[in-house]
Order: C-alpha cells, then sequence, then structure tokens
C-alpha cells in the first residue's frame, strides 16, 4: 500500500503530508517525483443534486417534495455528503426540513453575494459535524467554501472468496465553489491566486467539486494547470448552463464515475465516485 494511505488509516485517520515526505523548500508543494497514484481499490461517493442551470432549486411545491422523497427515502443518510445545489433564499428554509426530519447535519456553503437581498449558495447534509467552514472570496460575487467534513468510504481487500468491502473514515479538505465569469477564475488560478493558497494553508490533498459556466471548462482547466500542473481538472457533468468539475492534486485524489439520477423537472442527482 502507498505509503501516505498506510498513515492515515492507521494512526490519525488524516492527511499530514508534512510527516511523510521530507521536502526542501524548492519541493515543498511539489509532488511531481512520487510514485504513489489513486487507487481504485479505496473508493468513496458524493451526492451532488442540482438542475445545472442559473435558477435556485426548488421552483415549486413538487421540486421540493421530490428532493425531500430522494433524501429521506433513497440515501436515508448513507450519503456522507450531499450538496444541493443553489438551495438557497426560501430554499433554506425548505432544507433545513428535510435535514431535521433525517436527522443529518447541516451546513451552507456561500457561492456568491451580488446584494442583500440575492445571495445564493448551496446547502450540505452530513453524517457527522464539519469543521470550520469558511468562504474564501475569489474574484467579484464569488466564493470558494472551505470545509473538513469527516468522509466514508471503503477499501476493498481481495479474499478468498472475492472482494470485500472495509469501511474507511477521516477527514478531508473539502472545497466547493461556483464559477460565472471569467475574472473569478483568474483570481482563483495564478501563481497567487486562492488554488495555491488554499493549498498551502489547507494542504496538497484538498478536494473540490464544483460547478462552472460550459463556456468557462476550459479557461478553467488552463488557469490551474497555469497555477500547478500537478493538479487536474475533470469534467464530471454538463447541463444546460452549468458543468459539475472536480480538481484534485493527481497524487492523491482521482474521479471514477459519476451515476445520474433524474428527479423531477430537470433535477438530476450527481453519484460522483472519487478514489484516492
Amino acid at each position: 500500500m502507498k505509503l501516505y494511505k498506510k498513515y492515515f488509516l492507521s494512526l490519525s485517520l488524516l492527511f499530514v503530508i508534512p510527516t511523510l515526505v521530507c521536502c526542501s523548500d524548492d519541493d515543498k508543494y511539489s509532488f511531481e517525483s512520487q510514485n504513489a497514484w489513486p487507487s481504485e481499490k479505496f473508493s468513496a461517493t458524493i451526492q451532488f443534486v442540482s438542475r445545472l442551470e442559473n435558477k435556485p432549486l426548488f421552483s415549486s411545491d413538487a421540486d421540493f417534495t421530490a428532493v425531500k422523497d430522494y433524501a429521506l427515502k433513497t440515501l436515508k443518510g448513507k450519503s456522507w455528503l450531499t450538496i444541493l445545489d443553489r438551495s438557497d433564499r426560501s430554499g433554506v428554509v425548505n432544507v433545513s426540513k428535510i435535514a431535521s426530519e433525517g436527522l443529518r447535519m447541516m451546513g451552507f456553503a456561500l457561492n456568491s453575494v451580488s446584494s442583500t437581498n440575492d445571495v445564493q449558495g448551496s446547502c450540505m447534509f452530513f453524517n457527522q459535524p464539519a469543521h470550520s467552514i469558511l468562504g474564501v472570496p475569489c474574484g467579484k460575487n464569488c466564493y470558494v467554501t472551505s470545509l473538513s467534513p469527516e468522509m466514508e468510504g471503503f477499501r476493498s481487500d481481495a479474499t478468498g472468496e472475492g472482494l470485500t468491502k472495509v469501511p474507511v473514515s477521516f477527514n478531508i479538505n473539502f472545497r466547493t465553489v461556483r464559477f460565472d465569469a471569467q475574472d473569478q477564475i483568474d483570481a482563483f488560478g495564478g501563481s497567487e491566486g486562492v488554488m495555491n493558497s488554499l493549498k498551502r494553508s489547507g494542504g496538497m490533498n484538498m478536494l473540490v467539486i464544483g460547478t462552472v459556466k460550459n463556456s468557462l471548462v476550459d479557461a478553467l482547466t488552463a488557469k490551474v494547470a497555469e497555477a500547478d500542473p500537478s493538479f487536474v481538472v475533470s469534467k464530471v457533468a454538463e447541463g444546460a448552463e452549468y458543468s459539475i468539475f472536480m480538481l484534485a492534486e493527481q497524487h492523491f485524489w482521482a474521479f471514477k464515475s459519476v451515476e445520474t439520477e433524474a428527479l423531477a423537472n430537470g433535477i438530476n442527482s450527481y453519484e460522483i465516485s472519487v478514489m484516492w
């Protein structure tokens, strides 16, 4: 098993890179020389519910009922992280009812603030409390939400009877954001941009899952590569106006697959499978 995998599956179950790799100042934030790569042996899923359009998640009582039934009857609290994209404004009240009835922890990821009457974001469900939910400004009317939830995944072990899934859990450095404009992507990338600031303060092992306008996917990919070529942008799914993307350092995380389930009236649930 890879060195860093042995570490976080043993004592602390945390990614603490300085204790694993002895680095000089020149290569402190570079892992190009490392041979460790994500493995399908280690996997976890994240539920991302969205219209992938520039509008709130709920437009009717029927929309809310469909998402509620999905959260309470289909997931039943099994998802360690469920993101309800653009469940802002009055949607926050509705989502809080789901969290209360389903006994889930709830947090809010701020996406943008254009006025006191227009605050947009996404509600998040957790099985365990998430630590330090912070909003980091990233260009005009854009915030990257930074948090450390407890991820629940599996390690697949080969036995004489086939594969056995062993539960694995540890806190991760998770980020989410929605990009609407080029200036936001410019602020995110670059040598002194938000991405490099986050990785230096929170770790190279951060996992970013968010949305970006379809017309800006290539720009985001280019800016990330410019900031740090060891980080990879993966397009998870494309909608009418927005795409879900995953961003991570290639030695720590990799996008595995996505399964889409239609809920109601243009609302889909995307089950994103990642490996590490």
